[in-house]
Parts: structure tokens; C-alpha cells; sequence
């Protein structure tokens, strides 16, 4: 149904009963000389037409046949629309949608020109100290050696070989997940990774799975490798790794081929459990063609007769071929809580020191605890490369090691490392353990190598009379993984072997979960994540204009690491608001070093002065466009580059009103 076609009752029916609208984005631009200017306009109108006739009631708005292409725009023909308007353009559409009713808007465009994922991934797997005895050429490992000195002072240095294995499954879990993303995007011409060794240059990218002298890490083997990475892959695309059992597990089975041969032969699925036990099977024979992704089957099994949680397997293997490809889910029935007397808390405060001293055991929830200099938030993902080379990422983790024979994990199946339904709770605090050698925790969080911390986000200790059991991780969000942790913990406790050997004093744990209440703010929805976001002037109090200096600002946001300063005529203060002003503005931000992120600065023209100039940050170029006398927010990309030495820098110049005009500025670090 086409938007222009239709008239606005047909369209108020619309809205009363769906919410769903294609806006479609074309393009006149050069593709060769032979082939027409509106090939990105032709192609997607022609797929919206197939879309129609298949179903009538999806409603296509009008497309957009201009884009932005400033690489082609000297051909003759090609219409170049700048970044700025375009993105202006679409807010617009959208948002008048939005207003009509639309909820799920499907922006559509059509590349016409092999789009390849490069350098991807990238995550970084923890040293193995005797990889240091393998240099005996004229190079010496003096970096590694440095490290493990940090190690050794941190009381870790014996646990190289946990992280190395723990930290090597989570790159893979990634590494396969990444890449099968890639292989059913159709669009997706291929990818790059920086190497399948470690780069023991720029801070040590330890991002392979082979180690620099192309030995194998010992995480996967070349057959395992292939199982997701080859010319012909078994893809099973379903929406979660995490079920309960009164769900139906779905998921549609895929076959990437991008081999030369097209294969007939039958492709057989099978879900079992971790000992092999066999749940459902079947198989179906579909043309495999060469050179794109095929659909094979579609599978709907009902989960209702499982009655223990448990990891599943899913495997796909195409008859008569070695292509074969494996995925886990995990399957939790519903459960209620023990009624115990264990004492259950969020806070290290009165109530739960009188607990402990009355002898009484305590689940502490602790998500929400701790300081900088005593913890770290927990993340699913490693770091990004490394943290010596890209410094400031608020991630310092390599995933996690994991006790999975302790007693705590009796209801909740896991491995020695952070699998994929870890992802959906991994959220909150660990704690940083480095006085405390003896303490050996249930779930260690891996420290960078270039800080070596020792971590603990689930860990237990006597205190006083009592026994403490710690977890870091939110047990409170509406999950069915945090549920079945909780639940596995408070069996523990439960238990006669829930009897911690480490004793810990109430002034220390006062110490490591200090509680910071969270500060109010009323900022606009999209930037409560801002590190730094200003309201330009707004503590100004007399109409007119005054020197800029930051007490006039109001910082609705403000990370401590981000100070800024700003180099303008003024800032000037009407009826209509308050603005930094000038001919020339330089406003230069401090921030975390090799943040990557977007600068969101808004402009006003409430005088109508039709203001227009020229922006640059870190030396690149864009035009803010002629304001016609309306507010304007420009969205500036920050890359790590820019930040590598802590600031980043905004110059505008005026070219048209007089002077421009900054009303809010936002930083939000991704």
C-alpha cells in the first residue's frame, strides 16, 4: 500500500491497526556508463512493488530519490545531498510518522556496490606467561615480562592458564557469532580480520588464535574453525540462546554457499542434550545453490517436557559432506524460590552487618556497589585491541573464569567461561581483590593483562558469626538466567557445605561496597548516557551578553574526567534563551583517552538571521547549512583517534548571519 496513493482516512484506518511503515531511500548518483542514474532508486522501488503484491497491507511511504554521495558528485547527473540535510530530512519523515502512529519504521536502501566488514572483531585473549621462553632470537618479550610482574604482585600469576582458556572461548563464541552474521546477511560481500595471529606491535593486540610465532593457542583447532568459516556453512538463525520451557523454540536453518557447486543432498538437524541424549531430529533436501544463502527448514519444538535446567545442542550437518555447524541454547523450567531464612540484600548497611554478627547467612546483591578505586563494571565482551595502545575504555576485562564444579552452579549448567546466556546478566560490578591472595573466587572476572587486577564478582566469606555470599551481577532484572542464578544460590545457601573458609571484616566490606546514590538529572531522552552534556549560559541571569565562563554554564551532565573550555565573543541571553555566540568558536573538551563516540552540539537561529558556517572536528570538514531561523542538531562522529591524547576539538566558523549560536552540547561515549 502506497503512502501517496491513498488518501488520509484510508491512512487514519491504517494507523488505528498497524504501526508498521517502509520508507524507503534511493539515490541519483553515476554507476558507470552503463547503467542509469536512478539504479539506487530503481532497485528498491522494484523489490516494494514485489512487497506490495505479496501483501497489501504494509504501508510504503514515498521514496526519497536523493542521497548523499559527494565522492561521485563532479558526474554529470548525480544530485549530492549533504550528510547534515539529509539526516534533517529523514528526522522529519520519521517523525511525522511517529506522530501518525507509526512505531517500527524500516528505513530501506539498496547498495548496489560490495559493502566488506573490515578488521572485525578484535577481541584480545590473556597471555600464556611461557610464551615468553619462545623468544630466543634478538627480540625479547620485555612487555610480557613487565606484565607479568603486575601479575605476580597481584597474587595471579599462577592462574595464566584459566584466563588464557576462559578468555580463548569467549573470543571464539564471538569470532563465530560475528562471522555467521555476516554469512546470512545477504548484502554482506565479506569480511577482514586483522590477523589470525597475535600483533605484538602497538600495545599488543593478542587478538588471534594463533600466537605470534603462528602456534596454536590451543582454543580451536582448524576443523572446529571451519565449522563457520569455510565456502559452504550451515547457519541456524533463531532470536535468543535462552528459553524457558513453556516456550517453543524456534529457528530457521540456513545454508551460506559460496562455493562453485550447487549441492542436492539432504541437510539434517538434531537437538540434544549435554550427554548426548537425543530430543528431536529431522532433515530436509533442498537445491543448496551456489553463491548465495539458502533457506533449508524451519523448525518449532516444544520445550514442555524438559524439567531440569540444562544446555542444549543444535547441530546441522549437511549429508555426505564434513560441513557441519553447532549452537548451544539453554532451557530453564519455571521455578519458585526457596523460603529460607538467608537474608537478602542490596545494600552493605546496618541491616546486613546485623545479620552477619547474629550469625545469619546473607545473599548480598551487589551490582550497584562499589567505588572506582575499588571495582570495576562488568562487561559480556572483551576490550577493545588493548588498553595500553587504546586507553580510557570504561571496559577492562577479558570476560571471566568460572569455578563450574562449585556447589553454587548445582541448578544453573555452565562452563568455565562466560557462554552466551552470561550476556543477558552481565551487568553490574566486580571487585578488585589484589590484598586478599587467599580469597578464591566463584566467578573471577580476567583483568586486563596491562593491569592484572585480581577481580571477584561471586564470591563468599565468613564475617563475624555469619556467612556472606556476594554477587555482583543483577539478580533482580526480569530474566529467566537470573532467575535460575538466583535460585541456584540460594540452594547453595541452603546447604550444609555453604560454609566459607575466608573470614573478612566488616570494615573492609564497608569499604568494598560503598553505595553512591544516583544523582537525578532531567536531560532529553536519548542522552541520559551522555559523559558530558551542557545547557549553553543557562545560570546566566541578566539579558544581554557577558564574557563565557563555565560558572554560567549549567552542566546537566558531567563526567569528572571531562572538563571543557570555550573560546567565543559571548554568550548572550534573551527572552528566547541562552547561547554561546561568535564569529569564530573553539570549544575544546577533555576526555578518557581512545573513547570513541558522538558530539551532538545544537545550533539556534531563533532571530531569523538565516545563519549558516563551517564546522571542524579534529580537522574534519562539514557545512552547517542555512538555519532559516529553526534550532538545528548536528550529530559529530568521534573516532578513537581523535581522542588518543585525552581531548577532542570543535572549531565553527560563521559564513552567513552574523555569528552562530550553541545552546546545548552533548557528548555520548559508545
Amino acid at each position: 500500500m502506497r503512502l501517496s496513493k491513498i488518501t488520509w482516512p484510508t491512512a487514519e484506518r491504517y494507523f488505528k491497526e498497524n504501526d508498521m511503515v517502509i520508507l524507503p531511500i534511493g539515490s541519483t548518483e553515476c554507476h558507470g556508463r552503463h547503467m542509469p542514474l536512478g539504479t539506487d532508486t530503481l532497485i528498491p522501488d522494484k523489490i516494494l512493488d514485489l512487497i506490495e503484491e505479496k501483501n497489501d497491507n504494509i504501508l510504503i511511504a514515498p521514496m526519497i530519490p536523493y542521497g548523499a554521495c559527494q565522492s561521485l558528485a563532479d558526474y554529470p547527473g548525480t544530485i549530492n545531498i549533504d550528510s547534515d540535510v539529509l539526516y534533517q530530512y529523514v528526522y522529519q519523515i520519521v517523525d511525522g510518522l511517529y506522530k501518525h502512529g507509526a512505531r517500527k519504521i524500516l528505513v530501506y536502501s539498496k547498495a548496489t556496490i560490495p559493502v566488506i566488514a573490515h578488521e572485525v572483531g578484535q577481541y584480545p585473549v590473556y597471555p600464556l606467561w611461557n610464551e615468553i621462553d619462545k623468544y630466543t632470537g634478538v627480540l625479547e618479550a620485555r612487555n610480557l615480562e613487565s606484565l607479568r610482574q603486575q601479575a605476580v604482585k597481584n597474587h595471579i600469576e599462577h592462574q595464566d592458564r584459566k584466563f588464557h582458556e576462559a578468555s580463548g572461548a569467549l573470543q571464539t563464541i564471538l569470532y563465530k557469532g560475528l562471522i555467521e552474521n555476516l554469512l546470512r546477511t545477504p548484502s554482506c560481500a565479506g569480511f577482514q580480520m586483522l590477523s589470525m595471529t597475535d600483533y605484538s606491535g602497538q600495545g599488543e593486540a593478542l587478538v588471534g588464535w594463533l600466537d605470534s610465532f603462528w602456534d596454536s593457542k590451543g582454543i580451536i583447532t582448524p576443523e572446529q574453525f571451519r565449522c563457520y568459516s569455510n565456502d559452504i556453512v550451515p547457519l541456524a538463525r533463531f532470536h535468543k540462546y535462552t528459553w524457558q520451557t513453556d516456550e517453543t523454540f524456534k529457528a530457521q536453518i540456513q545454508v551460506a554457499n559460496y562455493s562453485d557447486t550447487t549441492l542436492i543432498t539432504p541437510t539434517i538437524w538434531t537437538l540434544t542434550d549435554e550427554t548426548g541424549k537425543l530430543q528431536q531430529q529431522g532433515s530436509r533436501e533442498v537445491p543448496l545453490s551456489s553463491g548465495k544463502v539458502n533457506q533449508v527448514d524451519s523448525l518449532s519444538i516444544d520445550l514442555s517436557e524438559i524439567t531440569s535446567p540444562g544446555k542444549y545442542y543444535l547441530d546441522v550437518t549437511i549429508s555426505g559432506t564434513p560441513y557441519h555447524n553447532r549452537w548451544s541454547i539453554w532451557v530453564y523450567p519455571p521455578y519458585n524460590m526457596p523460603q529460607t531464612n538467608i537474608i537478602i540484600h542490596d545494600k552493605f548497611d546496618s541491616t546486613v552487618i546485623s545479620a552477619l554478627e547474629q550469625g545469619k547467612k546473607v545473599l548480598l546483591v551487589a551490582d550497584q556497589l562499589g567505588k572506582k578505586d575499588n571495582s570495576t563494571p562488568l562487561y559480556f565482551t572483551p576490550l577493545f585491541w588493548s588498553t595500553s595502545f587504546f586507553p580510557g575504555q570504561s571496559n577492562t576485562t577479558l570476560g571471566a573464569w568460572i569455578d563450574k564444579a562449585h556447589p553454587a552452579f548445582s541448578q544453573f549448567p555452565t562452563d568455565n567461561y562466560t557462554d552466551w546466556q552470561w550476556k543477558e546478566i552481565t551487568q553490574g560490578r566486580s571487585f578488585i581483590i589484589n590484598e586478599h591472595p587467599q580469597l578464591h573466587p566463584i566467578v573471577q572476572p580476567v583483568s586486563d593483562f596491562h593491569i592484572n587486577d585480581k577481580l571477584a564478582s561471586i564470591f563468599e566469606c565468613k564475617v563475624s558469626k555469619g556467612k556472606l555470599l556476594v554477587c555482583g551481577y543483577n539478580l533482580n532484572l526480569d530474566s529467566p538466567v537470573a532467575r535460575q542464578l538466583k535460585y541456584s544460590l540460594l540452594h547453595y545457601m541452603t546447604q550444609s557445605n555453604f560454609n566459607p573458609s575466608y573470614s573478612m571484616e566488616i570494615d573492609t566490606l564497608k569499604k568494598m561496597f560503598a553505595y553512591t546514590p544516583k544523582a537525578m538529572v532531567s536531560v532529553p531522552k536519548g542522552f541520559e548516557n551522555s559523559i558530558l552534556y551542557i545547557s549553553c549560559g543557562k545560570q546566566m541571569k541578566n539579558s544581554g551578553s557577558a564574557p563565557w565562563t563555565a560558572t554560567l554554564d549549567h552542566t546537566e551532565i558531567q563526567d569528572e574526567r571531562c572538563k571543557y573550555k570555550v573560546t567565543c565573543d559571548n554568550i548572550w541571553k534573551d527572552e528566547k534563551g541562552t547561547a554561546w555566540t561568535g564569529k569564530n568558536m573553539t570549544i575544546e573538551i577533555q576526555t578518557p583517552e581512545g573513547i570513541i563516540g558522538d558530539l551532538y552540539v545544537k545550533f539556534e537561529d531563533w532571530n531569523h538571521q538565516n545563519r549558516a558556517g563551517l564546522l571542524s572536528i579534529e580537522g574534519r570538514e562539514s557545512i552547517l547549512e542555512n538555519q532559516k531561523g529553526k534550532e538545528r542538531w548536528v550529530k559529530l562522529f568521534i573516532m578513537r583517534e581523535d581522542t588518543n591524547d585525552g581531548k577532542i576539538v570543535l572549531k565553527t566558523h560563521t559564513k552567513q548571519g552574523g555569528n552562530l549560536m550553541i545552546s546545548q552540547i552533548a557528548f555520548i561515549k559508545q
